[in-house]
């Protein structure tokens, strides 16, 4: 099964998540598994440039 989880609270998407996509200006930037679901790689992600 799985859904989709829009959330701003890192922590929450931590808990909650095996798997993490990140759009940024309607484009995918970063996909996240496992061990690889952190607030450092989350933040990272985010702040990239394009």
């Amino acid at each position: 099964m799985s859904f989709i989880f829009i959330s701003s609270e890192i922590e929450e998407v931590i808990r909650s998540s095996d798997k993490v996509v990140i759009f940024k200006d309607n484009k995918k930037i970063k996909e996240l598994l496992g061990n690889d679901i952190n607030e450092k790689n989350i933040l990272n992600s985010i702040a990239q440039e394009k």
